[in-house]
């Protein structure tokens, strides 16, 4: 992860899941991992990925991303959805 001179080396990761480098572009900002859970409200300006299990609401300014092993049950508004999990729920998007 870290390379000879102590910068951190995301190369190997895929570029949907690169950490956000202060909103500069392209990178995910929230990630909810494989096995996790989370019930509730989601509000960001940012962008997030679903890997987990997620219900309730998700207001995104961003991209959401369902990762392949992804489960939404909630309603999505984002300007960006792209999914290759399950999505329950009724999608907004603006683009």
């Amino acid at each position: 992860m870290f390379g000879k001179e102590g910068k951190e080396k995301t190369g190997d990761v895929p570029p949907a899941v690169q950490p956000d480098r202060g909103g500069k572009g392209g990178g995910v900002s929230t990630l909810l991992g494989r096995g996790a859970t989370f019930k509730g409200n989601f509000n960001t300006q940012g962008s997030v990925q679903i890997d987990g299990v997620f219900e309730g609401e998700i207001h995104v300014g961003d991209t959401v991303i369902v990762g392949k092993d992804g489960v939404v049950r909630a309603n999505v508004n984002a300007a960006t959805i792209v999914v290759h999990g399950r999505v329950e729920g009724e999608l907004n998007a603006k683009k």
